[in-house]
């Protein structure tokens, strides 16, 4: 017998929108697919002709990369050929990062790198990243912390760091409101 026990869920996985939950489950912050055209269109409206989207290994990581690739290269008609590039690390299980890209990133010579991340390995990605040339990042939620800039060791990188977070009230707050009213 099923235990019919209602779920509430600050998680922004797209893959939780897609459980058989009997309207069980509610997110309470919009899936990664809304971060991933947020982003996408801010970057566009910023100008940015080259851009790489470091990610995670994980559902996160790659979920939230490949949103945003779908949205600059088929939505926006971004110059994807050319224009932008995925890369993908294994979370670090040491205090050593290995960022095995890092010659490909720095020939591809991007003007944005878009951080998929959380706290930790996002500030030693960027700082191994920054200590090879690399400038201008933007991150995503799970960086979202107080703790982003004293953990840095840049303050010039903290100075020039972009960010999106899911937020409220959106359409899908005020939705999930009435229904659960």
């Amino acid at each position: 017998r099923r235990a019919e026990v209602c779920v509430f869920s600050v998680s922004t996985s797209p893959a939780i929108s897609e459980l058989a939950d009997d309207d069980l489950l509610w997110r309470t912050v919009p899936s990664d697919e809304e971060q991933g055209k947020a982003l996408a269109g801010a970057i566009a409206e910023r100008g940015f002709e080259r851009v790489a989207v470091v990610s995670r290994d994980d559902a996160y990581g790659n979920g939230l990369r490949e949103r945003i690739q779908a949205e600059l290269c088929g939505v926006l008609s971004f110059d994807c050929a050319n224009s932008y590039k995925g890369f993908v690390y294994t979370p670090p299980t040491d205090e050593v990062f290995d960022l095995d890209f890092v010659p490909a990133l720095q020939a591809f010579d991007p003007e944005l790198v878009v951080m998929v991340s959380y706290l930790d390995d996002g500030v030693a990605g960027i700082q191994a990243l920054s200590a090879e040339g690399l400038g201008r990042y933007w991150v995503t939620d799970g960086m979202k912390s107080a703790e982003l800039g004293p953990a840095m060791d840049d303050e010039g990188v903290v100075c020039t760091l972009l960010g999106t977070s899911p937020a409220q009230p959106t359409t899908f707050y005020s939705g999930f409101t009435t229904n659960f009213e």
